[in-house]
């Protein structure tokens, strides 16, 4: 794969399973550091495991965005 967004971030939500995850994956084999998002805590950890980061997030919940601005 290429290196069209080596050392950017990305925060992608959904990102247990489907687009969210495909995108993710994309992402990363990219060169992206990539949180995999989603409310699915279990899912993120499987989809993340391979140089991801797992991040557990509503994105309904204002509360559940407040660690994320650290990032």
């Amino acid at each position: 794969m290429g290196d069209r967004v080596r050392g950017k971030v990305a925060l992608v939500t959904g990102a247990a399973s489907g687009i969210g995850r495909a995108t993710s994956d994309l992402l990363r084999d990219e060169g992206a550091s990539v949180y995999y998002a989603d409310i699915n805590d279990k899912g993120i950890r499987a989809a993340a495991h391979l140089k991801g980061h797992a991040l557990a997030l509503d994105v309904t919940n204002e509360d559940d965005w407040l660690p994320v601005s650290i990032l």
